[in-house]
């Protein structure tokens, strides 16, 4: 159920100070460092601008001309650079006696001494060559590096694939410490030409490992530790998942606007959140989306401080305002009228998983969509807006007059009469889910629409007329 992430992998300066700080991906939290220091002793095999032998007689040297066990007492030997036709080279090779049909192939070699306690704590072999035109690369006689040479067997008459794209580059490859024989060992190099016209050979070589010596162990609770390289040291940082938030609901919605404003004094759709659990909730981390199928549409910022700390029994206000650079409490989207959906999830090790979310429909301003009784109901279409403070229905309401139509009596306990100026088409009655629960079909100026069998409650009335249409708000009792 953890996960463990190295750190980096690199050489480092001895002796400067260094600072880790482990951060956490989506899903999980910081649990403690693995940490390893060893000592390590550095083994340099080769170095750029070392010493080889070399043999540049225009043929094969001998067949084990590779291995440890060949004596090259016999062969030249100069500082790298080696080669010839660029003008800096510190060793000048010789190509034989034709400019016009030089050598294909010239030989080298580096011996260098292990002491056999050290071999089974040697690390990998790393290094590097710098060629021109084709190099292969042997470790006591056995190939570890190829590079701009044709597959198969090489022997001395073989062409590289051809001229170096890039030349003074060092050409990186790691090798098997196990090829590593305690006492006397080979590095040894053969370059070869693209073609006997070539005008210029280049070889310098690299290679180094280390020898690990005693470690010691320990963890650290730290997520932040700044220490000085010192040792050669490994850590690791342990993460866990985080724990599932419970108790944290969505409240209330607004999609319409409302006289309460955000900090810039705008006026935006605004979602509403109640921590009704026994301990405190830190939101930051959490996710928002208008959009059920893109549950990460929105997260609130980790780094933003007390703003997204709710104490038990209080409530969070979010703006789905499109303006996410306004702060951590500003979503980057905006909420529809017409009815969309709010989810609000959390991820927890590799699942989403869903805190609260609903579905609402078309909400009039200045209505909003809340939770009634307050934390605990379902969701119901309330027009009184309560943000940051608990929900409550109004029980009483004012008749609309809206550009000629009137809707009277309202409350009502019964029916309900429409009167407009204009001719009325039809009259719908949709309660707080959206649904249309009652249509009439008129032609006249006026008409009316019994409600005696349905529940108290807020309803809507949508009145279309030869011109416009209006919906209003009706209260049953």
């Amino acid at each position: 159920n953890s996960i463990t992430t190295p750190v980096v992998n690199g050489p480092y300066f001895h002796g400067l100070n260094y600072t880790v700080k482990a951060i956490a991906s989506a899903g999980y939290k910081f649990n403690h460092w693995n940490i390893t220091k060893q000592n390590v002793m550095p083994f340099t095999i080769a170095k750029r601008g070392d010493i080889w032998k070399y043999i540049d007689q225009g043929s094969l040297p001998a067949a084990d001309w590779a291995s440890s066990s060949y004596n090259d007492a016999a062969w030249l030997q100069g500082e790298a650079e080696l080669g010839y036709g660029d003008g800096d080279e510190k060793t000048v090779v010789s190509y034989g006696p034709n400019s016009g049909s030089k050598y294909i192939t010239t030989y080298f070699r580096k011996t260098f001494n292990i002491d056999g306690a050290d071999i089974p704590n040697l690390d990998q072999l790393t290094g590097g060559v710098n060629f021109d035109d084709g190099a292969v690369v042997y470790l006591n006689g056995v190939e570890i590096y190829r590079g701009n040479m044709p597959t198969g067997v090489i022997n001395y008459a073989t062409l590289a694939s051809g001229g170096v794209a890039v030349e003074d580059v060092f050409e990186a490859f790691t090798a098997n410490k196990n090829l590593i024989q305690a006492g006397n060992n080979v590095v040894a190099v053969e370059i070869h030409q693209a073609s006997a016209g070539s005008s210029d050979i280049s070889f310098d070589f690299e290679m180094f490992t280390s020898v690990n010596g005693s470690s010691v162990l320990s963890t650290s609770s730290n997520i932040e530790i700044t220490e000085t390289a010192e040792l050669y040291t490994t850590m690791e940082a342990v993460f866990e998942p985080v724990a599932p938030i419970t108790g944290l609901v969505i409240n209330e919605i607004n999609a319409t606007g409302s006289a309460f404003t955000d900090d810039f004094a705008e006026e935006e759709d605004w979602i509403e959140l109640y921590n009704k659990s026994n301990s405190s909730i830190d939101i930051a981390g959490l996710y928002l989306t208008d959009n059920l199928s893109d549950k990460t549409k929105y997260q609130v910022p980790i780094t933003s401080g007390n703003t997204t700390i709710m104490a038990t029994g209080t409530y969070k206000v979010l703006f789905a305002d499109n303006q996410p650079t306004q702060g951590a409490l500003h979503t980057n989207f905006k909420l529809s009228a017409d009815g969309e959906a709010v989810g609000l999830y959390q991820i927890v090790g590799q699942d989403t998983v869903v805190i609260d979310a609903l579905t609402y429909l078309l909400q009039t301003k200045p209505s909003s969509y809340s939770r009634i009784p307050n934390i605990t109901g379902d969701f119901q279409i309330n027009e009184n807006n309560t943000p940051g403070s608990d929900n409550f229905l109004i029980t009483e309401i004012e008749e609309e007059t809206y550009s000629g139509i009137s809707v009277y009596p309202n409350p009502t306990t019964d029916e309900i009469n429409i009167n407009s100026s204009t001719l009325i088409n039809s009259v719908e009655l949709i309660n707080v889910y959206g649904s249309v629960i009652k249509k009439l079909s008129l032609n006249s100026l006026r008409g009316n629409m019994s409600l005696s069998s349905l529940p108290t409650g807020l309803y809507l009335l949508k009145v279309d007329t030869h011109g416009e249409s209006k919906t209003m708000r009706v209260l049953k009792r």
